[in-house]
């Protein structure tokens, strides 16, 4: 099984049912995050894709059956 990567410190915000990640900490976490006019790439420390986020209006979506495990 393949190691997926972790958020630590994540708040739970009442009345919200998407997960929404903080870019900032994802950079604090080593990643590399870019964004383009359609989609966000976030990479590991190593290079790595770890996700890709489509955007959907004016946010970036994660298609979670597109992360493999």
């Amino acid at each position: 099984m393949k190691n997926l990567p972790s958020i630590e410190k994540v708040l739970l915000v009442d009345g919200i049912y998407h997960i929404l990640l903080s870019i900032s900490q994802l950079w604090d976490g080593g990643c590399d995050v870019v964004f383009n006019k359609d989609q966000c790439i976030t990479n590991n420390n190593g290079g790595i894709k770890l996700f890709i986020a489509n955007r959907q209006w004016n946010f970036y979506k994660i298609d979670m059956d597109e992360i493999s495990t």
